[in-house]
């Protein structure tokens, strides 16, 4: 009877193991295993399918074909190392999906020139010449770019004698004038006039005597209008206007910039203590902190300053009425007018609040007048200096009615 070993019962399914007791050998390998013994591994290299590995049992083969960067019946060649992607044919190792840029030919072990632009070219020919793609670096021409252009400062010539476009900087039939002779900003210009038509970063202008350094990098139109972001603090299509001083600074597209350049609105808040669209409204200075919502003034916090009462919204956004009344001495839509010096205050053993402050929205004292004057304000002076007018007020009616309601049922009984 034929032995076996409970290693390679391990590695064959149920089935094998029944074929290796009677005959010694595996019929079918678990995933990822070959040989007749099913002891070998498949290549690590192999494509997997739901995370198992597949290969042919006698030759390794993988079922499933390569994983990326490898190629060969067993997946253990490297494919090309300039292949894009680093794909190739499983069979060939060519590079299916063609090169990098910079290289050419099947397997993209031939270097393109550096005469052409970007490096880029394709091979033709079999792979004998290139062209390039992108056509050809400044001061060359031909079909593979290896002939430089005779004139100096030439960028494009249709053949080597005749220039077509001065490299920037440059001008004339020749181009042996610089740009800068006429003025020292300009980058480049008109071939044959050099009048100038985009000039260094940070100017503009028809001489390139204008500064745009307010723009983000210096870069602008020839007519100013600034091609990015604004720098930190400015605003407008030519970064020439100042944001609100009180826009709290955030970072967009990797600038760090103050507020909106198009309308001027502080995009990310305002700086302690203000608030509104654009940071201009100072936070009521009865909030802790003087810290306010941006939108609506509304107190951050858990709760206004000692003295001072309210929802946490302490004044209208727009009008800057106080939404909950005055405290106790002030009247007024925004508080702001103090109450008659003759008003009597609330009793002390009051608590004072919005409805018991010393005098009311229209400034009447609600508690009565010192002696000696009368009036809704106790702005009038009465003949009676001792006179407290305090008994005509209708909370003292009250007062009256509860004292002399028990004398008046004791003197009946």
């Amino acid at each position: 009877m034929a032995t076996f070993d409970l290693k390679v019962i391990v590695a064959c399914t149920i089935i094998i193991v029944l074929t290796h007791i009677q005959f010694g050998t595996c019929g079918e390998c678990l995933p990822g295993y070959m040989g007749n013994d099913c002891n070998d591994t498949c290549s690590v290299t192999c494509q997997t399918i739901n995370d198992d590995i597949y290969c042919d049992q006698i030759t390794g083969r993988c079922t499933y074909g390569c994983i990326d960067g490898t190629f060969g019946d067993n997946c253990t060649d490297q494919c090309p190392e300039h292949c894009k992607d680093m794909i190739c044919d499983r069979e060939s190792g060519e590079c299916s999906r063609g090169c990098e840029i910079g290289y050419y030919t099947d397997d993209c072990s031939k270097i393109c020139s550096k005469s052409c632009e970007n490096s880029a070219c394709v091979g033709i020919d079999g792979d004998s010449k290139f062209t390039c793609s992108d056509g050809c670096s400044e001061g060359f021409t031909g079909a593979d770019c290896s002939t430089p252009c005779l004139t100096p400062n030439c960028a494009m010539c249709t053949d080597a004698s005749t220039c077509e476009r001065c490299q920037k900087g440059f001008y004339g039939t020749t181009c042996d004038h610089t740009c800068k002779r006429r003025t020292s900003n300009c980058a480049e210009c008109e071939r044959s006039s050099g009048e100038c038509v985009q000039c260094m970063p940070g100017y503009f202008g028809s001489a390139c005597d204008q500064s745009c350094s307010n723009c983000y990098g210096g870069k602008c139109t020839i007519a100013g209008l600034c091609v990015e972001q604004c720098t930190k603090g400015y605003r407008g299509p030519f970064c020439n206007q100042s944001c609100p001083k009180n826009c709290e600074d955030y970072v967009l597209d990797g600038v760090n910039v103050t507020c909106n350049k198009a309308n001027g609105l502080c995009a990310r808040g305002c700086l302690k203590g203000f608030y509104g669209d654009k940071c201009n409204l100072v936070c009521p200075i009865n909030c802790p902190e003087s810290h306010c919502h941006q939108i609506d003034g509304v107190c951050m916090g858990e709760e206004c300053l000692n003295d001072h009462y309210g929802n946490k919204t302490i004044c209208d956004r727009y009008n800057g009425s106080c939404l909950y009344g005055c405290v106790s001495e002030w009247f007024g839509a925004v508080c702001m007018t103090p109450c008659g010096i003759n008003c009597l205050p609330v009793s002390p053993l009051v608590n004072r609040t919005a409805s018991n402050a010393k005098c009311k929205g229209s400034g009447r004292c609600p508690f009565g007048c010192q002696a000696g004057w009368k009036g809704v304000q106790c702005d009038i002076k009465t003949n009676d200096p001792t006179s407290i007018s305090r008994l005509f007020q209708p909370s003292f009616y009250g007062i009256v009615t509860i004292v002399l309601i028990p004398l008046v049922l004791s003197v009946l009984q």
